[in-house]
Order: structure tokens, then C-alpha cells, then sequence
């Protein structure tokens, strides 16, 4: 077994991580990879799902950080699918600085290396990949490293092969040449290597590399630290060598450290690496040298316990991580036979920030610094010690500018001159390789202009500095009220005076072919305020939003202050450049003007006059127009709370309507009667229940005809626990938790969580007994089982998990919807009292006169000998479907020609309901001029009519409709309102449409006789706009004209 891939933490002496700062989310199964050019170190197994369709290379560039006066870039992501790439990119193992590029080895979706690509930010540029032909064969299989020539150049080597990674491949990016053959002979083995399982590392011309070989898949038997040499491998340690002061080793670390003659590696022998050591061979041919192990002292105090791998080697020195028994990890140097401590986990920063986490993120010497992330209770940072000096690259907690994600931990992967690259992760998976790129292909902002503030009249020059590929194209653009303006496209920007409509908040964009980069600023410029824009005269419909709105520019900050017919608006905030009303009433008519204020002035608009015209009436139903006979907002004449209630808690019940209702708790109120505009509570919520149950929790309707009795469902804890019926007087159990289950064997019902519906004096519900669905029908003197659980149905079986979308005719007939636990499978079932049932459709069916198939059944509906349900396609639409003896028939679905009213969208399935032979059910639908309007539809298979459509009720503008009940005369629909809110209306008010004329003789100054019909109301009001106040009297009224009474209007309640 691979040590290093069975310690998560990155250790090799205990599977425990010392460390928690590292989100367990993020770094989870991290290897410690930290060499020459550390490792990915971040599992790809906890990477999300989500999948990006493009490349985002967007940075914002005065939050991203910077590195020698140049700002990181985005280099690659994952979770995207690259055109160069061809697969979705899931994670990164090793990214390095070569030439003026980043060149990375990207994870495939089963996390196997994809090839080695290349970027400078904006696109990938493929070297070898899957397919690739080489010298080598073709390659099928790469090593997740590879290692650039530190002396410079664009030359690099990787390891890859037709079948497995088992040879050296060296390329300057286009051409390939061989530096160690597939089946090269590992030492000391007797057999061929096969699989380098460390990167391998390439100073100058000399590479370096761990190898290893299988007897058994996945099982490495033997495995050796190597220096490469004319085309073979030179062994420095192996598997079968004894090490000094350690023995022989049985695992090395996942990579070397290697300067081009000096070689360390990490190395360990007995269970979980119980013996471990740091070596070192100073020069080819050398001995090696110990230099530290398990239970020796550092030089601070303490003793070593474990080490994080691999080491780093630079000028003959070796870096490298180790930690105490305390978990405590170092930093520590090794030169001229010396130990060195660097620092330790618990140092401060410049920021005051203790490190935590030493060893895990990675390690880089460049140029006598020393470059490595840590984890501090602020988040992780980016650090380098220059000399004794500690220094901060990037802060704990920055989390703009890195490509859309917040930063949980960095891993550093390389340092190359004064170029970085590490990678970005957050807990949600995402992975960013960035660079401080010297020559990066997007657009990157160097420096940009900053906030400023100026005089009026002053001249202002601006500049950018920006990086990328030619040609680069500018644009400054400020974002005026009457829309942006570019106000230069050259890298400066200059105002000779500036003035009003200078000031205001700039975007600088830089583009090329590549991408895109931006920067904000505000130049405020301090004059006084200037209105460019509005507010502008209009007239709306009352209902509609009302909004007026003012541009102005200026000195900031803006005050505005709103009045209408002359009189300051209190409820506007006077930061609003805007007056808004969601709904616009009367009340709102009126002349409004607003002034826009700053430290240097103001200035006020001219006058805009507001026309709230009338909101059509509602719509007529039989003979009577709609009104709400409840809303939810406001308690109902009589009661002391607004009723909340759900649209299957209300009821048609002869010529009353029922609610059972709840306050704004959900707790619940009783049950309730509307009756000729009257009403009064028929049940309290904690009304006794029949058989000895005790008091009740609350109640529920059951869906049942018009004509029928009163049919709920008494609650106890939510959990409905009998089916009653009120018989004017006292409720009647039908079945409770007392009822015995018919071929039950003496077992009771424990809840009536199924469906329910009642018809013509019978009761069908659905319930669940020991994890089966079952259905039984009280038939008004007895209750019978119709279905059995784990009965035999079509196409289901004995599988069914789910009996719903009931409907029960007068004739005794019903119909039921059987699904099993997921939905795998569905059929509508036709049953009969005598017990049998017939399969009318199934899931995956044809839908008639469509080419869609049934997803499922959404609901199901009854009357005279007619059925009816409503199917939802694959796609999502939903349809209304006659179940006619010979075949099913279609009768409404979205994309129907509403005759005279327009094309109908959408149907709500839940307010299925049949009567008089016709389905009924509400749905919205397009007019012509784009308009969506919400009704109710009647509907069989002789045609389509529409009832009523109405975009508003009340000049209330609806966002749903559903349909509660219909007979004969009346319906009930429930109303859900866009300004929230539900309403119940049902058409029971009069309707009286003549105009109404206000005839007046004036028989003297200042006296106004007026005619005020019977059935109206005479208002008065001192302006157009301001609130109407009722004038006493009917017939012949005489009225002072005066204060408060110089506009008179009748209206109509």
C-alpha cells in the first residue's frame, strides 16, 4: 500500500491532522505534496458537481492581489469544459512557470491526469494529450507531474506512455524526444519501471524522479529515489537498500527534492511510517546523508515526530517540515550539517496573524526566499521570508478578484523568478489556478485611477496601465442617469474642466481578443446638482406600478426631496431618486416635483402630473360579479383576526361557502360560514370528536360537490385522525383511529393521511397500512376495501407505493393513480365498487394529438358519468384529458387558442374540478398585445369555453389563480395577489354598469345644489389628488363651496 496515499493529513507517522484551520470540505485527503514544484495537495473527490458552459475570465482588478507590481491572473478553472481540452476539467495536480506560460496537468472527470496544456490566461493550448503521438507510441496515460528545466527555456519533461506512465518524455512544447523508454530497468528490482509515481524533477539537464514497479495492479512492490542518466536510471535509494540510521525503507516520499546535484527525499519503514527520516546526497555518486529523524530534538526545543513531504532543495540546502508531539509543525533549513529553524506554526505576521498549518500547502525557494501558504484564523494567506523577515503575499481573508470564489486554502505549485503560481479552493470544490503572469494573454490592470474628488472647473487626467496580448482596446464610461456614456478609448482619460456631468462613478474597461478586465472608481467633482432626466407627466390604471423617477448629476452625495401638490412626501427616503408605488390607487392622482440637493446647492424639477385612471370592473359570472368574500390581510366583519387559508381549506357548500382557517401562526381558528355576507364560526378548533377522541387540534376540509354534506378531517398534532361529517348539529364519524380496517384482522386505522374526496353521499380515501397504500369507500352505511395493500394492479404489480389523484362519480365508479416508491412506474386505474379496476393510461403512454409522452398524473375528476385528469408530459406541461370509453381525449393544453381571449400558457393542476358533464379549472394565458391574464376554463371533449380572464381583481393584479368550487350558479376561486397576499372571490355581488352623471345647478355664489341617485355616494376633496371625504345625503343635496370641498365626485360602492 502507498503510504502517502493512505495518510489524508499529508504525514507520515499518524493518519490524524494536527491542523483543523484547513476546512475538512477543502483539503480533505491532501498528500503534502511540497517540492520543487509542489503538488496539487487538495482531493478531487470532494469537488462539486455544477458545470460552467464557458470560461469566466473576468477579474476585477483593483481587489486582486499582486506580486511584484503585477496582478495575479486567472489561468484555468475547473468544472468547465475546454474546447482545447475536450473534457470537463475537474481538478489540478501540477502547474509550473515555463517560459512566459503556465503549463499545468489538468484531472478528467474519473480524476486521471488529461495531458499537459499550457495558458497565459484566456484560452488552453493543448501539448500532449490523450492521442498524442510521440516517439514514446501514442499516449493513453500521464503521470499527474512534470518538472520544467530551471535553468530557463521552454523545455520540460513529463512522464506519460501508450499504456501506462512509464517513460520520460522531454518537449520544448512542440517537438518530443525520448529521455527514458517504456520498460526501462529499475535497479535493484529485476524488473521494468512502471509507473513514476513521484514528478519528476528537471534541473538543467538532469532530471531526477521516484519510480516504482507492480507484480500486482495497484499494488507497488518495489520503489527507488533515481537520478536519470544517459537514458537509464541511477539509483540513490531504493526499497532493497539500507539508509543510514533508518534501514531499509519501505516507501519514499511522492517527489524529491532536487538542485541538480544535491537530492533529499523523505523515506519510511513500518507500520504507518512508525520510523521516518530526511535524507539527503549531497552529490552524484556520494553517500547519503541523515539528516534528521523520528525523536531527534529540534534545534528550538521538542522533538520530531513526523515530517511533511517532500523536501526542497535549493543551492545545496534542503527545506523541509516537520512537527513535534504537540503537533506543532516548523520550517527548518539544513546547511553546511546545520539545522535551522525558519519558523513555526503560532509566529506572527506583519499582520499579527499566527500561522497554522505549516507543511500542508506547499514550499518554493526562489532566489534565497522562501515562498509558503498557511491558514490563520482569518483564513489562509500566501507568505515569504526574506531573510529573518516574515512578509505577507497575499492576506488572510482576501476574497475578491479570484475568479468568483472566496478562499478556504491556497496551494503554492511554483515560484519562478518573481512569478507565482499557486491554486485557489474553496469548500464548495472550486479550483483556480492563478498567476502573476509577466505577460499574460487577457487584459490585466496593473494600477487604474482611484476614488477622487475635485473642484468644479478643475482639469483631471487620468491614466492605465494595463498588461496583455495586442491589440488592447480602453473604454471609460460613466454611468449617467440618462444612460452610460464612453467618455475615451485610449489608455487616458482627460477633462479640461470639470463640471456636473463629469462627476459620477466611472467603469474602465480593457479588452482584446482574449477577455476582459475592469476597474471602478468615483470622481466627484464638487458642483452643484444638475437634473437631466424627469420626472416625467403619466397616467396609469389603478392597480399598476406607479414610479417617477429623476436623474441628476453632481457633487456627491444627493439628497432628494419628494412632494406632492406642494406638500413634502414623508415616506420617501431622501436618498431615493425615485417615488414608487407597487399598486397605484387614487389616492396617488396629483401634481409631484422633487429637489436634489448636495453640499454645493440644489435645484428643483419641474411639476409631474400623475392620472391614476379606473381599474376595470371585475368580471361578471352568471349574472353577478366577482368580489372577495374573504382576504386574507383583513379580518372578515364580526371576527377579530385576519383567516388564513389554504385554497384546499375552502368549500362550496349549498349556498354557503366553508373555510377551515388558521391565524398568521398557523395555529388553527376553527371551522367557518360565509353566508349571504354574513359570518359565523360553525366548529371550534378544539370542537369534541366522536368516540371518545377527545378534543380536536384543528380540522381540514375533504374535496366534495357543492351539494353535498359538510365532510372534514379532525387533527390532533397535525395528523388527521378521523373523517366526519356535520349533520347540522354534531359531527358523525365516517372513520376514525376507532374504525375497525375491513379484512384488517381487528387491527384499527392509525391516520387518514391519504386522499380524500366525497360524492353523492360516498367517501373514497387512500391511506397507508404497515407501509402499503390501500383504498377503501364508505358507501354511507358501510365501509368497504376497493384495494388491497400489495394487491396485484396493472402494470405496477404488487409494487405500489402511491394511490393518489382520487375522483369518485355519483354512479360509484372512481378513479386512482397507482405509482411505485420513485415513480419508476404509474397507470391511471378505472375502479368499480364491486372491486375491479381497469388500466386506462400509463406512464411513458402517447399523449392523444401530441407527440409527448405521460410523466405523470397531477389530479382526477368526476360528474355525470365523465372522468377526467390532468397528465404532465416529459416536458413539464400539463393537460386536461376526457377519459372517454374508447380513448382518451385531449380537451385543453398550453399553447391552445383561447377563443377571443388569446393563447392559454398554463394550466393549474390542483384546481381540477368536473361538474354539469365539463372539467373546470383555472389556468393564465397571452393575449395578443403580450399581456398574461389568469382565469377559469370550462371544458370536454365537444370544446373549450373560456369563463372569465382578468389580469387584475379590484385593480389588484393576480399572480395565480385556483379554482375552489363550482355549481350551477356559483363559483369560488382562490386569488394570489403579486403584491402578496391571497383573496377568496366568488361571483355573488350585484351588477349595475350605468354610468354615473353628477347633474348640479348653481343658484347662488358659493352654493352648489347637487343630484345624488339612491345606491351612491357624493365625495368631496379640497384638490384633484388628495383624499375624498363622504358628503352626508341622497336625492337634492345642497353643498358649501369652500375649504376641503372644491371637487365633488360620485361614486358607486
Amino acid at each position: 500500500m502507498r503510504l502517502m496515499e493512505a495518510l489524508p493529513s499529508g504525514k507520515f507517522h499518524t493518519t490524524t491532522n494536527p491542523h483543523p484551520p484547513a476546512p475538512a470540505s477543502v483539503l480533505a485527503g491532501r498528500h503534502g505534496r511540497a517540492s520543487r514544484r509542489p503538488g496539487p495537495g487538495i482531493s478531487a473527490l470532494l469537488l462539486g458537481l455544477a458545470l460552467a458552459s464557458t470560461l469566466d475570465w473576468t477579474l476585477q482588478a483593483q481587489a486582486v492581489p499582486q506580486y511584484a507590481g503585477r496582478p495575479f491572473v486567472l489561468v484555468a478553472r475547473n468544472k468547465v469544459t475546454d474546447p482545447a481540452a475536450g473534457f470537463q476539467i475537474t481538478d489540478f495536480a501540477r502547474a509550473q512557470v515555463v517560459g512566459d506560460a503556465v503549463v499545468f496537468v489538468p484531472l478528467m472527470p474519473d480524476f486521471k491526469p488529461g495531458g499537459v496544456f499550457s495558458s497565459r490566461g484566456g484560452y488552453l493550448t493543448r501539448i500532449a494529450g490523450l492521442g498524442t503521438s510521440t516517439p514514446a507510441g501514442t499516449l493513453q496515460s500521464f503521470h499527474r507531474g512534470f518538472a520544467r528545466d530551471t535553468s530557463g527555456g521552454t523545455d520540460f519533461v513529463f512522464a506519460a506512455g501508450p499504456a501506462q506512465p512509464d517513460a520520460l518524455l522531454w518537449t520544448d512544447g512542440a517537438n518530443f524526444t525520448v529521455r527514458l523508454a517504456p520498460g526501462t530497468v529499475l535497479p535493484n528490482s529485476g524488473g521494468k519501471a512502471a509507473n513514476f509515481l513521484g514528478e519528476p524533477f528537471l534541473a538543467g539537464n538532469a532530471p531526477a524522479v521516484i519510480a516504482g514497479n507492480q507484480t500486482t495492479a495497484g499494488a507497488d512492490t518495489f520503489r527507488g529515489v533515481y537520478r536519470v542518466e544517459a537514458g537509464a536510471l541511477v539509483p540513490v535509494a531504493d526499497t532493497a537498500t539500507a539508509l543510514p540510521g533508518l534501514g531499509v525503507p519501505d516507501t519514499f516520499s511522492s517527489q524529491v527534492g532536487f538542485d541538480g546535484q544535491a537530492v533529499a527525499f523523505w523515506a519510511a519503514k513500518g507500520p504507518t511510517g512508525a520510523s521516518q527520516g530526511m535524507f539527503v546526497q549531497p552529490a552524484a555518486g556520494q553517500a547519503l546523508v541523515l539528516i534528521a529523524r523520528d525523536g531527534d530534538a529540534f534545534p528550538d526545543g521538542g522533538t520530531i515526530k513526523g515530517f511533511y513531504s517532500p523536501p526542497f532543495v535549493a543551492e545545496g540546502a534542503v527545506y523541509f517540515f516537520a512537527y513535534d508531539a504537540a503537533n506543532v509543525a516548523r520550517l527548518l533549513k539544513y546547511a553546511g550539517g546545520a539545522l535551522t529553524v525558519l519558523t513555526k506554526d503560532g509566529a506572527l505576521t506583519a499582520e499579527n496573524d499566527a500561522l497554522q498549518g505549516l507543511g500542508q500547502f506547499g514550499l518554493v525557494v526562489e532566489g534565497g526566499k522562501v515562498f509558503f501558504p498557511a491558514n490563520t484564523a482569518r483564513g489562509p494567506g500566501l507568505y515569504v521570508l526574506d531573510g529573518p523577515a516574515l512578509q505577507t503575499v497575499i492576506s488572510p481573508g482576501f476574497s475578491g478578484g479570484l475568479a468568483g470564489i472566496s478562499p478556504a486554502a491556497y496551494v503554492l505549485q511554483d515560484v519562478a523568478g518573481d512569478t507565482i503560481v499557486l491554486m485557489a479552493a474553496d469548500t464548495a470544490g472550486n479550483r483556480r489556478l492563478l498567476a502573476n503572469l509577466a505577460r499574460p494573454a487577457i487584459p490585466v490592470i496593473v494600477s487604474a485611477p482611484t476614488n477622487l474628488t475635485v473642484a468644479g472647473g478643475a482639469r483631471v487626467e487620468l491614466q492605465v496601465n494595463a498588461l496583455g496580448d495586442a491589440p488592447l482596446a480602453f473604454e471609460w464610461r460613466v454611468n449617467s442617469p440618462t444612460g452610460v456614456v464612453i467618455r475615451a478609448t485610449t489608455d487616458r482619460l482627460v477633462i479640461e474642466s470639470a463640471g456636473a456631468l463629469d462627476s459620477g462613478y466611472y467603469d474602465l474597461v480593457v479588452t482584446n481578443a482574449f477577455g476582459i478586465a475592469s476597474s471602478s472608481f468615483l470622481l466627484n467633482v464638487e458642483v452643484p446638482p444638475l437634473i437631466v432626466s424627469g420626472p416625467d407627466s403619466v397616467t396609469v390604471e389603478a392597480g399598476e406600478s406607479l414610479r417617477l423617477q429623476v436623474g441628476a448629476v453632481g457633487g456627491l452625495p444627493l439628497a432628494y426631496s419628494w412632494e406632492k401638490d406642494g406638500a413634502p412626501l414623508s415616506d420617501v427616503s431622501s436618498t431615493s431618486w425615485q417615488f414608487a408605488r407597487a399598486a397605484a390607487a387614487a389616492t396617488d392622482a396629483g401634481r409631484y416635483r422633487v429637489t436634489v440637493s448636495n453640499a454645493w446647492g440644489q435645484v428643483t424639477s419641474a411639476e409631474a402630473v400623475v392620472i391614476v385612471t379606473p381599474a376595470p370592473p371585475n368580471p361578471v359570472v352568471a349574472g353577478k360579479r366577482l368580489v372577495p368574500v374573504l382576504d386574507g390581510s383583513v379580518p372578515p366583519p364580526g371576527l377579530d383576526v385576519p383567516l388564513v387559508v389554504s385554497s384546499a381549506n375552502a368549500r362550496l357548500w349549498g349556498t354557503r361557502f366553508v373555510f377551515a382557517a388558521q391565524n398568521a401562526l398557523r395555529q388553527w381558528l376553527g371551522v367557518f360560514v360565509w353566508d349571504a355576507g354574513q359570518w359565523s364560526r360553525l366548529l371550534a378548533p378544539d370542537a369534541e370528536l366522536p368516540h371518545g377522541l377527545g378534543p380536536a387540534q384543528g380540522f381540514s376540509l375533504v374535496r366534495t360537490d357543492a351539494a353535498e354534506s359538510l365532510v372534514l378531517l379532525g387533527l390532533k398534532a397535525g395528523i388527521p385522525v378521523g373523517i366526519y361529517r356535520w349533520n347540522g348539529a354534531a359531527l358523525e364519524a365516517i372513520a376514525d383511529t376507532t374504525t375497525a380496517i375491513p379484512e384488517g384482522g381487528g387491527a384499527t386505522f392509525a391516520n387518514f393521511l391519504g386522499e380524500v374526496v366525497h360524492t353523492a353521499g360516498r367517501t373514497l380515501f387512500a391511506i397507508n397500512l404497515s407501509g402499503k397504500p390501500a383504498l377503501f369507500l364508505h358507501d354511507g352505511t358501510m365501509l368497504r376495501r376497493l384495494i388491497a395493500p400489495a394487491q396485484e394492479l396493472p402494470v405496477v404489480g404488487s409494487a405500489t407505493a402511491n394511490l393518489t389523484s382520487l375522483a369518485l362519480d355519483a354512479g360509484g365508479e372512481y378513479l386512482t393513480s397507482a405509482a411505485t416508491l420513485r415513480y419508476e412506474q404509474e397507470v391511471l386505474l378505472r375502479g368499480q365498487m364491486n372491486g375491479g379496476v381497469t388500466a386506462l393510461l400509463t406512464k411513458g403512454d402517447i399523449i392523444p394529438d401530441t407527440e409527448s409522452m405521460v410523466l405523470r398524473f397531477r389530479a382526477a375528476a368526476a360528474n355525470e358519468g365523465k372522468f377526467f385528469t390532468v397528465v404532465q408530459s416529459v416536458a413539464g406541461a400539463q393537460h386536461v384529458l376526457e377519459l372517454q370509453p374508447d380513448r382518451p381525449r385531449r380537451i385543453a393544453n398550453p399553447g391552445m387558442d383561447v377563443v377571443g381571449e388569446g393563447i392559454l400558457q398554463g394550466i393549474e393542476h390542483l384546481s381540477l374540478r368536473a361538474f354539469g358533464g365539463r372539467a373546470w379549472f383555472t389556468g393564465r394565458l397571452t393575449t395578443p398585445d403580450g399581456t398574461v391574464r389568469h382565469g377559469l376554463l370550462a371544458a370536454n371533449a365537444s370544446g373549450l369555453e373560456p369563463v372569465f380572464f382578468a389580469t387584475k381583481l379590484d385593480a389588484r393584479r393576480i399572480s395565480r389563480m385556483d379554482l375552489v368550487g363550482v355549481d350551477s350558479e356559483r363559483i369560488l376561486v382562490s386569488v394570489f395577489l403579486e403584491a402578496g397576499g391571497q383573496a377568496f372571490y366568488a361571483n355573488v355581488g350585484p351588477v349595475n354598469d350605468e354610468p354615473l352623471v353628477l347633474q348640479y345647478a348653481r343658484p347662488a355664489a358659493g352654493t352648489l345644489h347637487l343630484s345624488v341617485p339612491a345606491g351612491t355616494t357624493l365625495e368631496a376633496s379640497d384638490q384633484l389628488g388628495t383624499t375624498w371625504r363622504p358628503v352626508a345625503g341622497t336625492g337634492a343635496v345642497e353643498v358649501t363651496v369652500g375649504l376641503g370641498a372644491r371637487f365633488f365626485r360620485l361614486r358607486r360602492p
